[in-house]
């Protein structure tokens, strides 16, 4: 299956992603010379950047949602995305997408409170400084 993701023009860095959702990945975590056991990685929201898709791209892994924010040209480079799991209330908010700054938002509803979350890209080529960020409101 994945192999045919890449034929089609998936990136592969894509498909890593992919197949991290639907297979059951394990890690070990170092600290200092003590290794931990392997554990399971289960992914609830996954942030992404450079996802490349267009309006004519349609991206959807079973069991998740997907918010998209692409390039403002419409071009197959740059752009962001947040997957998350179906069950994980959520709300969408306004993206930005010029030529220096990408942004895919949203707001994850907790039993006592939420979170902004938002998967960003810079492309290298505007070199942005950290006071543009400071300095930027959002809507």
């Amino acid at each position: 299956m994945y192999n045919i993701l890449i034929e089609f023009g998936v990136s592969k860095k894509l498909v890593r992603l992919i197949k991290i959702c639907l297979t059951e990945t394990y890690s070990r975590v170092r600290v200092g010379k003590n290794l931990s056991d392997m554990f399971p990685i289960r992914i609830d929201v996954m942030l992404m950047s450079e996802t490349h898709f267009t309006s004519r791209s349609h991206f959807k892994i079973s069991g998740y949602n997907t918010c998209v924010t692409n390039h403002p040209a419409d071009r197959a480079h740059g752009g962001t995305a947040i997957l998350i799991k179906s069950q994980i209330p959520y709300a969408v908010l306004p993206g930005y997408a010029s030529p220096e700054l990408h942004a895919t938002i949203i707001n994850v509803r907790g039993p006592h409170r939420s979170i902004t979350l938002a998967s960003t890209y810079c492309p290298p080529k505007y070199n942005l400084k950290a006071p543009l960020f400071e300095n930027t409101s959002y809507p």
